[in-house]
């Protein structure tokens, strides 16, 4: 996905990810063993490496999720790729999805706060 910048932020390349696997208030990535998500990781490292902004995006989706971790235990591969992603420039973000209420909006999903992306050596 590439977005066209607006006056505060320059355009990025965004990968978006939705976090719903919860491990005692960890939000973990991937769930499963990912050779695309490895592949999206590498095209973003190229796109920073070529000068453009990068961005992985987290979605989280669970609301007993305080910070969002590399699932080494699930694909080791996906966490040495998103660590040399990071050291390559490409920004990790994550930020809690706001679901609608019953009086809220009709199918509307929000951004919410931020929550930490914490990359363990």
């Amino acid at each position: 996905l590439h977005l066209s910048g607006h006056e505060h932020h320059p355009d990025a390349w965004v990968e978006v990810k939705n976090v719903t696997l919860c491990e005692d208030g960890q939000g973990f990535f991937p769930d499963a063993v990912t050779s695309r998500g490895q592949k999206h990781l590498r095209e973003l490292m190229a796109q920073a490496r070529a000068g453009e902004r990068a961005v992985l995006f987290f979605v989280v989706n669970h609301t007993g999720i305080d910070s969002v971790r590399s699932a080494d235990h699930i694909d080791s591969a996906y966490g040495v790729l998103l660590r040399e992603a990071k050291a390559a420039g490409v920004e990790l973000l994550a930020y809690r999805a706001e679901l609608p209420g019953p009086q809220g909006p009709d199918g509307d999903i929000s951004l919410g706060e931020a929550v930490p992306v914490i990359l363990d050596a």
